[in-house]
């Protein structure tokens, strides 16, 4: 019995069918993923950015391996992809069943998957048809979607594959390999949706939403221009906290391994994005009529772009240490491991992208951001007015 099965099973979840394939079996771990994630980040190299890379959650489904995507062209991501068509999608396993396997999103063991190519659209009728009804039956909210939106039906044809699903850093697989394996059933994935520490600030409110919803994750996904594909966006996940649970700063801290593939593209070139997703939490559980598509508006997506620097002050290092180890308790461990080389780090935040409701992106000052309260005050000062009302 596969793990996740095993472990869910005995707390009580609802359980995958699809068993995950053995850390050996790169090529079928990262079809795994493929077929079970309804969603990931797509990094693109962003036209409004000057190049700078940009991520932005996306509904995904496949066929035979095959990513495919319900897309409308007026998403910012999609300017991007009719200038540039190379992109990175990454999915990570902590969108499915991380969390009930007590692993951190940035454990080597929750496996991290960025499939690297060309943004292509479908054009062949009888694909694109069978493609669409693969993504309504996945995403039943996008038949309700506007018509008005130009909606496209595009694949990712897949030149590249990174892969971390274990200790011994990433490995990087043939697509010959990949598409070579068997096709799975997908069964029905766990899902990591639950109810918020506070509740979701009004969508008018989009300082205080983007606040929030940094507070509430545990993970994002970094969009870095790449040294090992030659200057393209790459997608990777990481694990993040904004502070305590007491005292949200709003600035994203990590503890990061100069190892990694990101920080490494982050030290040729400075400037990336960091991306999270309501789908992250929630989702799952909203909608009166059903719950919110990863790609439907209400669910909040919030991209950061700025530079990254080490925490170097005595005291603020001990803070994100403490907020760190709080929110990622395996990091107390990590944070010792002098062969991994981690480091405390933080995102100086420069442009603030935030979709929380229809209408498109909302473009956020960062000096309405850190005017914000921070989530726990928020919901302090919500709690005193109802009182006093």
């Amino acid at each position: 019995m596969m793990r996740c099965v095993a472990f869910a099973a005995s707390i009580g979840l609802s359980v995958a069918v699809s068993e995950k394939p053995n850390v050996t079996d790169k090529a079928g771990t990262a079809r795994w993923v493929v077929n079970q994630a309804n969603w990931g980040v797509i990094a693109t190299t962003s036209v409004r950015l000057n190049g700078t890379a940009f991520g932005n959650p996306i509904s995904v489904a496949e066929i035979n391996g095959q990513p495919y995507f319900y897309v409308s062209l007026l998403d910012e991501s999609m300017h991007d992809i009719q200038v540039d068509p190379e992109c990175t999608l990454s999915l990570s396993e902590a969108s499915l069943d991380c969390t009930a396997l007590k692993l951190d999103p940035e454990d080597p063991r929750c496996t991290r998957l960025s499939l690297t190519g060309k943004m292509l659209n479908v054009s062949d009728q009888t694909e694109h048809d069978k493609a669409k009804t693969i993504m309504f039956n996945l995403h039943p909210g996008m038949k309700s979607w506007p018509a008005d939106h130009n909606w496209a039906v595009y694949k990712l044809d897949i030149e590249k594959i990174w892969l971390i699903d274990f200790f011994g850093g990433p490995a990087d697989i043939a697509p010959k390999d990949y598409f070579a394996v068997a096709e799975q059933d997908r069964g029905t994935p766990v899902s990591p949706a639950h109810k918020p520490t506070h509740s979701q600030p009004f969508f008018t409110k989009k300082a205080d939403t983007a606040r929030w919803l940094v507070h509430e994750v545990t993970w994002g996904t970094m969009a870095t221009t790449s040294v090992h594909l030659n200057g393209e966006a790459f997608g990777n996940p990481v694990s993040l906290v904004d502070g305590t649970e007491a005292n949200g700063t709003g600035t994203p801290y990590f503890l990061v391994s100069t190892l990694d593939t990101s920080i490494q593209d982050i030290s040729k070139n400075p400037k990336f994005s960091l991306t999270v997703s309501q789908a992250e939490v929630n989702c799952a559980l909203h909608g009166i009529t059903g719950a919110y598509d990863p790609e439907d508006p209400r669910c909040t997506r919030l991209t950061f772009t700025g530079t990254m620097s080490n925490v170097s002050d005595a005291a603020e290092s001990a803070f994100a240490k403490t907020a760190l180890i709080a929110k990622h308790p395996e990091m107390a461990d990590w944070i010792n491991m002098p062969s991994h080389d981690f480091f405390i780090s933080k995102m100086s935040i420069e442009q603030i992208w935030l979709i929380d409701f229809f209408g498109g992106a909302s473009f956020i000052t960062t000096e309405e951001y850190y005017k914000a309260a921070d989530a726990a005050a928020y919901f302090a000062q919500k709690m005193m007015q109802t009182v006093v009302v």
